[in-house]
């Protein structure tokens, strides 16, 4: 009877898009907790506790943890996760760039691990990558790559700005085009991670939104979810991404060998760095996946969801499409 009215609570939770859930689970042994302190993760070595972890198992599968900017901690459901209930006849959603994808970009044809090095990024798309700098608490200083998605965020893996060993990232630093363009480097603020990422850390729900202190005016990308894995596969795609080195690089164009509902595989290489790169369709533009890792003939992105268009339309772009 608890369990069904937990269900009925969620779900009007949902329906009416609160922005910060709180209700308690009345029961004997565990009562879920979805709020901590700062001082309580700090005290916990920049970790969120375990107990809070615990209690992501109540958590609705498509809401957030919001790391707010005093540092603490709540769990959040986007305010359009209206976006997840779309009737069965629709097989594709798409949010546009902020240009209209009309983009003229040189894509080197050969489906092979080939890549160009961009050297001038002071334009658009090439501009609205970026590149990663967290920093933790124990020195820790990880370098990945991410993708401008709207006026106020920056979509990339969970895995760079939160890890279960080290805690969240204490400072996150943003630099559009790289460490080498003349673009100054983006201030963020609050911090969007799937719960389903923090509960159990699996890659099909390895994403976060960081959102900016302000609004930028670089440009950001479009995405489209598919319904359908054939639908989504009838794509080429191709990487723009930071490696070790510092320099923008665009791959070939690849074939799509495998998806499933939350990941695909993509015949290209992976290099350090990477994560968190967006995978492009080479006929749009738009982003149909963020890369999480690979071997040394294929790669693995994290597929766009329903749950990731929340995540873009409320915390990149202010609710709007």
């Amino acid at each position: 009877m608890k369990k069904k009215l937990l269900s009925l609570l969620l779900a009007i939770a949902i329906i009416f898009s609160l922005s910060t859930i709180a209700f308690a689970y009345e029961d004997e042994e565990f009562e879920p907790i979805f709020y901590c302190s700062a001082e309580e993760i700090a005290a916990n070595n920049n970790r969120l506790p375990d107990r809070f972890i615990e209690s992501l198992k109540y958590a609705p599968y498509n809401s957030a943890i919001h790391f707010a900017p005093d540092g603490s901690a709540s769990l959040e459901v986007p305010e359009n996760s209206s976006l997840t209930f779309l009737d069965d006849d629709v097989t594709e959603l798409s949010i546009p760039s902020s240009q209209d994808d009309n983009m003229d970009l040189e894509i080197p044809q050969a489906i092979s691990d080939d890549r160009i090095e961009i050297t001038d990024v002071s334009y658009y798309p090439y501009r609205a990558v970026v590149q990663i700098v967290a920093i933790y608490a124990d020195g820790t200083t990880l370098l990945s790559s991410g993708v401008l998605m709207g006026p106020k965020g920056v979509l990339t893996t969970a895995h760079t700005v939160y890890s279960s060993k080290r805690g969240k990232a204490q400072y996150v630093e943003i630099f559009p085009g790289g460490f080498n363009s003349d673009y100054d480097k983006l201030t963020s603020s609050d911090l969007h991670i799937s719960t389903s990422w923090l509960f159990d850390e699996t890659d099909d729900s390895d994403y976060a939104v960081i959102t900016l202190a302000s609004d930028q005016n670089l440009g950001y990308f479009g995405m489209t979810w598919y319904r359908d894995n054939k639908d989504l596969m009838e794509h080429e795609v191709y990487r723009l991404s930071f490696l070790d080195d510092d320099k923008l690089w665009q791959t070939a164009t690849a074939e799509i060998s495998y998806a499933n509902s939350t990941l695909f595989s993509y015949k290209l290489k992976r290099q350090p760095g990477e994560s968190g790169a967006p995978v492009l369709s080479a006929t749009t533009s738009r982003v149909l996946g963020m890369h999480l890792g690979g071997g040394t003939e294929s790669s693995i992105a994290q597929r766009v969801t329903k749950s990731i268009l929340d995540f873009i339309v409320t915390y990149a772009r202010d609710g709007k499409v």
